[in-house]
């Protein structure tokens, strides 16, 4: 299903994915049913972007919450992404695990929840040197709080950013994907 199809008015990409497969590898469920689960062992995955009743919010999550989440929440389309960038208005803690992803500046894709309720979409470009540079988390996670982000979540980038708004004649797609 594209965002054009559901009528929607702007869509970034998700969360994760193994290419070979063609699925996500990260907690997805749409309603009552689960399509994907998180792959073990992935310290990054630390939040969710959970829709309930219409609206979104970001939450940090944590993967023991899966087992039943469905059977709790059935209404909820939930997934899993991250790190978690700003939470409860304060920038959180990156995992230092994977210094490459964290610190090297990609083109990243995120989604933030400020305090009015707007839900921020963001993406930045990169990989073309001198003209988009791409961020580190940090400072994805910096740009959030200047937008007034209350909480944040980092969602699949690098070659996988791309932007769509509904009322463009041209396609859609705002940015320029690596």
């Amino acid at each position: 299903t594209s965002a054009a199809d559901v009528n929607a008015l702007a869509a970034v990409n998700g969360s994760f994915f193994d290419m070979r497969r063609g699925n996500s590898v990260c907690y997805l469920k749409k309603g009552p049913e689960v399509c994907d689960t998180t792959r073990a062992g992935d310290l990054k995955l630390n939040g969710a972007v959970v829709v309930d009743g219409g609206m979104p919010y970001v939450q940090r999550w944590d993967r023991a919450e899966e087992k039943d989440y469905a059977d709790r929440n059935p209404g909820r389309d939930v997934l899993v992404s991250g790190p978690m960038l700003m939470e409860n208005g304060a920038m959180s803690d990156i995992p230092a695990r994977d210094k490459s992803f964290s610190t090297t500046h990609h083109p990243r894709t995120g989604i933030a929840v400020r305090a009015d309720g707007k839900v921020l979409l963001v993406t930045a470009d990169g990989r073309r040197p001198g003209v988009a540079e791409g961020m580190s988390l940090d400072s994805f996670a910096h740009l959030f709080k200047c937008l007034g982000a209350v909480d944040a979540l980092n969602l699949d980038g690098g070659g996988s950013t791309t932007a769509w708004v509904s009322h463009l004649p041209y396609g859609g797609v705002v940015n320029k994907p690596s």
